[in-house]
């Protein structure tokens, strides 16, 4: 499977490969998928839990995708991530 990065996202990956543990670009990326597969999992079993801190805490307005992004709710994110 062939994945396109964006430039300043393949620097990232190289720098992390270059510093990190990892013994290539697959052992990486494989890593970064599992972690976030995992986080995505713990979000979904935590739905209703954060959910409600959400509109008691940060205010509504406040979605999946700005908890990945850091945006909304006084949330300063540089790139809005597309989720369709």
């Amino acid at each position: 499977m062939a994945i396109p990065l964006k430039p300043e996202l393949e620097e990232i990956v190289r720098e992390d490969v270059q510093r990190g543990p990892y013994a290539s670009v697959e052992e990486y990326l494989e890593q970064a998928v599992t972690m976030l597969h995992r986080q995505e999992v713990w979000l979904a079993a935590h739905r209703d839990e954060i959910g409600g801190q959400n509109r008691r805490g940060m205010g509504v307005g406040t979605t999946r995708r700005s908890f990945h992004t850091g945006a909304g709710a006084g949330g300063n994110a540089r790139e809005e991530a597309s989720l369709d």
